[in-house]
């Protein structure tokens, strides 16, 4: 059997495991929860709540990937299917990547409205 492999830091390798990619999923799908949380956006930050928005939307269908490939792999990190797991866990990456895209800008564009002058 293979494993899902992430690269990590000075080449510290780890394995995915379907513990590992559910937390990570669980966490991703609160992004909505957690921006709801803060109440509505005042007039000036309408724009970077709508880019924060559409953030969340990427997490959440990166989370929908991964939760998806977790089905298909076992406690020790073995894929049933490795081919569709590492399918999913590109998908997955992808969504991740865009909402992490656009949370930066949505930063951004915050810091620079919420900065004096």
């Amino acid at each position: 059997m293979t494993h899902a492999v992430v690269a990590g830091n000075a080449g510290n390798d780890q394995v995915l495991t379907s513990a590992s990619l559910r937390s990570t999923a669980r966490q991703l799908g609160r992004c909505s929860a957690g921006l709801s949380a803060l109440g509505p956006p005042t007039a000036q930050l309408r724009q970077v709540d709508r880019l924060a928005v559409r953030a969340c939307q990427g997490f959440e269908q990166g989370a929908r990937y991964l939760a998806t490939a977790a089905r298909f792999m076992g406690p020790d990190g073995a894929a049933t299917d490795q081919q569709k797991v590492n399918g999913l866990l590109h998908r997955g990456a992808a969504g991740v990547n865009r909402g992490s895209n656009l949370m930066s800008l949505a930063v951004a564009d915050g810091s620079v409205i919420g900065s004096p002058g």
